[in-house]
């Protein structure tokens, strides 16, 4: 466990902790400014720091430089045995900041593979299953792809029929405006009827993906 130094503090680390962390823009500013005195602390304090500006980039969705932060955060933890710090887990809080930073900048493959890891880890912690959720949810399969296509094909032509019906049927022949009326309105329940299956079949796909992965986790 990485503990927060009491006594014979760097300057630096003084002043940082100075600093309200919460105000992220300022440990931003700060970490930065005092780049190159970081050399100069003792491992705790720098990580300790670290931990901070790494947190602060995700906050201010300064997402591509938290991923290269958060790659040395993981790295360091992983090498010095370093798990908890503040009562959190610095490990899982990383990877899953990492995950949320890939899915706001549409890396979706890339944020799946670590939301996926984290569920493994942890099947029941709800934060980790909903961003795997997300992530499959905006990556359709070739099947909900095609289905949706056929979907918006059929409406665009529902819409066309309307046209014609109007501009080209009506005028020729009365008789034959509600047998068109009838063929656009089956085209248009049939396309919208396609939209939602392939909705709803898209999220089902995800849910039993998820399922799958957590009854994987839970049976190892």
């Amino acid at each position: 466990m990485l503990k927060r130094p009491t006594t014979y503090d760097s300057e630096v680390f003084k002043e940082f902790n100075r600093l309200d962390e919460d105000n992220f823009q300022s440990v931003v500013h700060f970490y930065e400014q005092h780049k190159q005195d970081m050399i100069t602390l003792n491992f705790d304090e720098r990580f300790i720091i670290l931990l901070a500006y790494s947190n602060s980039l995700y906050e201010i969705n300064a997402y591509k430089k938290h991923l290269q932060v958060s790659d040395e955060i993981i790295e360091r933890s992983i090498y010095h045995n370093i798990q908890f710090f503040n009562g959190e887990d610095i490990y899982l809080k990383t990877l899953h900041q990492k995950a949320k930073s890939y899915f706001h900048l549409h890396e979706y493959d890339s944020a799946q593979h670590i939301a996926q890891e984290l569920v493994k880890i942890m099947p029941g912690h709800k934060p980790y299953t909903q961003l795997l959720n997300k992530c499959l949810i905006r990556q359709r399969p070739k099947v909900v792809k095609r289905i949706l296509a056929a979907g918006v094909l059929l409406y665009l032509i529902s819409v066309v029929l309307v046209v014609v019906n109007i501009l080209l049927v009506k005028p020729i022949s009365e008789v034959s405006v509600q047998p068109m009326e009838f063929l656009r309105k089956g085209i248009f329940i049939a396309g919208i009827s396609a939209l939602l299956f392939g909705i709803i079949l898209h999220h089902a796909i995800a849910f039993i993906q998820i399922k799958r992965i957590k009854s994987k986790a839970k049976t190892k």
